[in-house]
């Protein structure tokens, strides 16, 4: 029955790509019709390369794809997400023949962290890159802890684990495989002494249970760390990347040296990720420098656009996640210039299914938004008054603040006079209608910039034209 599902699900996909329809997992649904452990019967690459945490995987899966390719490596993934036992299949059956006989490619897999346990364990990881392990939403997992003992329980012990060093939570995944690298960004001058974010869900030796002490904290939990009592510490890092923002590069082990994919710190944690499974994949420097060199961000998750005068910047944050949108949020405040922003936080899947889970937003360090150059927040959405009174809580002024309970209303609320930049941020599946909603903006500045044209020229034309009158 297994080789009839392999059968049936290659069929199926070549005909969804007949129609260029192929960003669809059915075929891999289809595949386990036939056969119940259809993807523990799969013959799997001889690399297979797994991508999880809490927040940057899609990121991070993505641009790992992008250097892949560029060195030379025939890759199969789920571009789209897809990450259930069906995407799993879907993909991974692109690189077997119908005999189910492995091609010479290289899989990458977007691995779930709440679901782990039940994927994890089928898909034969040669690499397993972690980008963090955060609080998340009560839809979704609340607890790191929870998370990170899934992880324990799926792990195999040959996989080799690219843990984010700076990370005491995810860092502590190396006691369950023979071996792990690390990364991590050095000493940097806006490093804190004392947390400054209202989430920090490590504060107590894992080990005797004492308060831990930050060396420095970057922000929640990323930071430098050791305990007094015992000896659970940071681990020491196998590439330490050294932030040169004047030149806009990463010096990693003070000998690769690339440019900044994107100028987030958080980005730069998921570039230090892409960095360390290169060279642990043996990729020869000046290779890797190339490769940094010419991949980006994907523009779903950021992109800039210029009109008359006024920068525009989409940035996605994941919904009803605290320490993302504290992410995003800290990235906003540290852009320069007179700004406005449209907060489109709502879970779009949320929305439909009719939560009234808000908890979280007391947790997003809102109070990032309270600064003097932001002058207008424009907020949309069905639980608008709930980030309203949240943004009131943060001492946000509430003149400062315009309420819109339908999103396709904000574009008329904002102002772009004396303005430099406008900045939308938004859930990550609210994508198109931001780029809608911005594009309708840049519409109505224009409309405007051309009425005031038209006025210009109609005056100058009245005192010479008495027919004018």
């Amino acid at each position: 029955m297994f080789y009839l599902g392999l059968w049936a699900a290659k069929f199926y996909l070549f005909i969804l790509k007949i129609f260029k329809l192929e960003k669809d997992d059915k075929p891999g649904f289809v595949g386990y019709k036939f056969c119940h452990n259809f993807l523990e019967r799969l013959n799997k690459p001889k690399i297979v390369i797994g991508v999880t945490g809490t927040n940057g995987k899609t990121t991070t899966t993505n641009l790992i794809a992008d250097s892949l390719k560029k060195c030379g490596y025939k890759v199969i993934y789920n571009s789209w997400g897809a990450n259930t036992l069906g995407g799993f299949a879907r993909c991974l059956i692109e690189g077997v023949t119908i005999f189910n006989k492995p091609k010479d490619v290289v899989a990458i897999l977007e691995i779930d962290e709440v679901s782990c346990d039940e994927s994890i364990p089928y898909l034969n990881l040669s690499y397993l890159v972690m980008t963090n392990l955060f609080r998340d939403s009560m839809h979704r997992n609340a607890n790191p802890d929870y998370v990170f003992s899934k992880y324990t329980k799926a792990l195999d012990k040959k996989t080799v684990l690219v843990l984010n060093g700076d990370d005491p939570f995810s860092s502590r995944l190396c006691d369950y495989v023979t071996k792990s690298v690390f990364y991590g960004i050095d000493k940097l001058d806006t490093d804190k002494n004392v947390c400054e974010n209202l989430v920090n869900d490590f504060t107590l030796c894992p080990k005797c249970h004492n308060k831990l002490i930050y060396s420095y904290v970057r922000y929640h939990q990323i930071g430098k760390v050791h305990c007094s009592k015992c000896d659970f510490k940071s681990p020491d890092l196998t590439y330490k990347g050294v932030l040169d923002y004047e030149n806009n590069k990463i010096i990693v082990n003070n000998t690769l040296n690339v440019n900044m994919i994107n100028d987030s710190l958080f980005n730069c944690y998921n570039e230090m990720a892409v960095i360390s499974l290169l060279k642990e994949l043996n990729v020869e420097d000046n290779k890797i420098i190339d490769t940094i060199n010419s991949i980006t961000i994907a523009k779903s998750r950021y992109q800039t656009k210029e009109y008359k005068g006024i920068t525009f910047i989409n940035l996605v944050a994941k919904g009803m996640n605290a320490v993302a949108t504290s992410r995003a949020l800290d990235y906003v405040r540290n852009i320069e210039g007179n700004l406005e922003v449209i907060l489109l936080l709502d879970d779009q899947f949320d929305n439909k299914n009719g939560s009234e889970a808000v908890a979280w937003i007391y947790d997003a360090d809102f109070e990032f938004l309270n600064k003097s150059n932001i002058k207008k927040i424009v907020v949309g959405g069905v639980r608008s008054k709930d980030y309203v009174l949240r943004l009131l809580l943060a001492g946000v002024p509430k003149e400062k603040i315009v309420n819109c309970m339908k999103e396709e209303e904000v574009s008329e609320k904002v102002i772009t006079k004396g303005i430099d930049k406008i900045v939308l941020l938004y859930d990550v599946y609210f994508v198109s209608e931001a780029l809608k909603i911005r594009d309708t903006i840049i519409k109505n500045l224009k409309y405007l910039q051309d009425i005031h044209k038209l006025y210009e020229v109609r005056t100058v034309m009245l005192p010479n034209d008495p027919k004018q009158n």
